[in-house]
């Protein structure tokens, strides 16, 4: 479900009418019935849900969000440690019979919205048609809410809870004009400009969910370069087998001023897309194409004794797919779902690198500005060119950044599971040096049972020393604060930051 923030509100309203008018069912003399007009006319329209103002965070209020978590058995579906692995989730179903997995607070993105006041909703009136029913008044009190929000929001992982936060001011991606194009990914000369940061939302929920990419867009007054770079500690590099799934990265252009639906245009709004694709780029690395051979050895091949040309049929029938890539990226045309369509081999014009390193893809598109190719996306100067990566184009300042972090530092009490079990554990409370279980911490001071790994705290120390010259791997460092410098490295790495 995207944002359709570039809707005017009266479109939006309009919008809305129109959903409740769907909002119907046909009754047993087959009459079509709304039920919006049906409560209306039996005069129980409920009125809108008062959300009270949110509580400060305190150590009484995670107390009491985890006796309600535990009250209200939110562990059987969301898991102890709320990574949604509760018992019951292989028996969770929605109301069409599919498998419904409960959300995964520590690491997944809450679909409706993280403020406090839209976990309060969603808390107080549930799901339609999920396994998530309301908590309505009758069976938990407002501040035991807002105190199940507090301690749901102590389950965060820090770098998502970083993520929670960064979120678009701008719906814009400045392109700077420069003297020399660079088409290498790593090229130091990306580094001088501050980069956008684009949220990514999956279609379902999935591990190692990758949650935003930096992009950076310049161009010398003829062409138009296009950087990407997003963290995949994974590499797929290969498209061969059926079980393969390539990495790749998609930029989705509207052919005209308006813009278009992000999932690939409709009919009266086609787009442009450039997809470039990791075993195409190996492909052109290694200069030659896939082999099969190699990926099934002990496959059976057939003996042909006289010469043959048709061997690849694809290949011979003219798919475009098939034939030897010139350049990694793919330049296609939609209107809408299912009708993606690649472009002629002889108007493939968007060149384009990809480069793996550091746990990252850092990618390039190259093309001209503008061409005679009426299904190109035309780039003027001074007219914005609605994109798609899916959503959201926000540009952040260097002191928006540090408020960012600052804000991380100073929430009271920190978002931090472990400060859960400190609040009703008294054997935190024991004051040891170095780490030990229950220990402080040198960097935070609080005590904590989870240090990071002796491999983890070198890796940051460079990071680290910034702040505290004084500190040395040895001396240890918890999970907590680990998760927020290794989101600061990330967050310079993304953001662009000196």
């Amino acid at each position: 479900m995207p944002a359709f923030g570039y809707l005017g509100e009266a479109e939006r309203w309009a919008l809305v009418g129109y959903v409740k008018y769907l909002t119907a069912y046909t009754n047993a003399q087959g009459q079509r019935v709304n039920r919006f007009e049906e409560q209306q006319a039996a005069g129980v329209v409920p009125g809108p849900i008062e959300v009270p103002p949110e509580p400060p965070v305190t150590v009484d209020s995670l107390a009491l969000g985890r006796a309600v978590y535990a009250r209200m058995q939110c562990h059987l579906c969301h898991g102890e440690t709320g990574a949604g692995d509760g018992p019951q989730v292989p028996l969770l179903k929605d109301s069409f019979g599919f498998p419904a997995r409960p959300r995964d607070f520590n690491t997944e993105r809450f679909r409706g919205g993280s403020s406090g006041r839209d976990l309060y909703l969603r808390i107080r009136i549930g799901l339609a048609g999920t396994p998530m029913v309301p908590y309505g008044d009758d069976v938990m009190t407002p501040e035991e809410r807002w105190a199940l929000v507090h301690y749901i929001r102590s389950l965060r992982r820090t770098d998502v809870a970083v993520n929670d936060l960064l979120q678009p001011e701008d719906n814009r991606i400045p392109l700077r004009r420069v003297e020399k194009l660079s088409t290498d990914p790593l090229d130091p000369a990306w580094e001088q400009w501050e980069a956008s940061r684009i949220p990514l939302h999956p279609l379902w929920p999935e591990p190692q969910q990758v949650y935003a990419v930096a992009v950076r867009a310049v161009t010398d007054g003829r062409k138009l370069a296009l950087w990407m770079q997003w963290r995949d500690p994974l590499p797929q590099t290969r498209a061969l087998r059926v079980e393969d799934f390539q990495d790749a990265a998609a930029v989705q252009f509207a052919l005209g001023t308006e813009p278009a639906f992000l999932g690939m245009g409709d009919r009266q709004n086609p787009v442009n897309i450039w997809h470039w694709k990791a075993a195409w780029q190996a492909e052109l690395a290694a200069g030659n194409g896939p082999d099969i051979a190699q990926a099934y050895p002990a496959m059976h091949v057939d003996t042909y004794f006289q010469p043959q040309r048709h061997f690849l049929t694809a290949r011979d029938a003219g798919n475009f797919l098939a034939q030897p890539h010139r350049s990694p990226v793919e330049d296609a045309n939609a209107r809408g779902f299912g009708s993606f369509q690649s472009q002629p081999p002889a108007r493939q014009n968007v060149t384009g690198q990809g480069v793996w390193t550091d746990d990252s893809w850092t990618v390039v598109f190259v093309r001209e500005l503008r061409n005679r190719d009426p299904d190109d996306a035309q780039f003027v100067p001074g007219r914005a060119v609605p994109l798609a990566f899916p959503r959201g184009f926000p540009f952040w300042s260097e002191e928006r950044r540090a408020e960012v972090l600052a804000r991380l530092w100073s929430r009271e009490p920190p978002r931090h599971a472990e400060l859960v079990a400190w609040a009703s554990d008294p054997r935190c409370v024991r004051a040891q040096k170095g780490p030990a279980p229950g220990a402080a911490c040198p960097l935070c001071g609080f005590p904590t049972f989870e240090w990071a790994d002796p491999h983890r705290a070198q890796t940051l120390e460079p990071w680290i020393r910034e702040d505290a010259p004084w500190w040395a791997a040895g001396l240890g460092l918890c999970g907590r604060c680990a998760e927020l410098y290794e989101a600061r490295r990330w967050q310079r790495r993304y953001l662009g930051a000196a």
